[in-house]
């Protein structure tokens, strides 16, 4: 067993106690804090259920505050368990509005996140139409802009869809953002 994962299982009990200190003393925005800081632990040690659970605890205190550096801080992780959230249904506003607010990654970071996260890469006409997607353009004015059928825009959409592993086009949007692609 590796020394990073044992130091990971060994940050889990204290942050707990850490949890409960919070919730006793009242301070709100520390408790946000090491839900997050749990999530992305629990995450990182495969234990995806439970993070996301830690997770929903955040969003559900965070967002009345409006509160985004303490998710941001956690880069691509948070953006992907953010992404995740959103999916499942867990204050999906509030969890696009985080995802957009990342840093746009560097170049070698995008290519990573692409290499991994899609099946098939995005092909240019796709990448295309999915940043007019997201300034919010409907088919139609694509189609226009690029001089296409709205068929061909919303066939386009489909393979975008599908290589995204999502259904509307706001997930679309925050999805390529969580990834960098956007």
């Amino acid at each position: 067993m590796s020394r990073p994962l044992e130091d990971r299982r060994e940050a889990i009990e204290p942050l707990t106690r850490l949890t409960d200190a919070c919730i006793t003393t009242g301070r709100k925005g520390k408790q946000i804090e090491v839900l997050a800081l749990k999530s992305v632990l629990l995450q990182k040690d495969e234990k995806s259920k439970l993070a996301q659970e830690h997770l929903r605890k955040a969003l559900a205190l965070a967002e009345p505050e409006g509160f985004l550096r303490v998710f941001i801080e956690h880069g691509p992780i948070m953006a992907e368990m953010l992404y995740k959230a959103s999916k499942q249904g867990v204050l999906p506003e509030y969890a696009n509005r985080l995802l957009a607010s990342f840093s746009a990654p560097t170049k070698k970071e995008t290519s990573e996140a692409k290499t991994q996260a899609l099946v098939e890469p995005l092909k240019e006409r796709e990448e295309e139409i999915l940043q007019l997607i997201a300034e919010g353009l409907p088919d139609k004015d694509i189609a226009q802009k690029l001089h296409l059928a709205v068929s061909t825009v919303k066939w386009h959409n489909g393979n975008i869809y599908g290589k995204l592993g999502v259904t509307k086009r706001t997930e679309a949007v925050a999805r390529a953002r969580a990834l960098g692609i956007l």
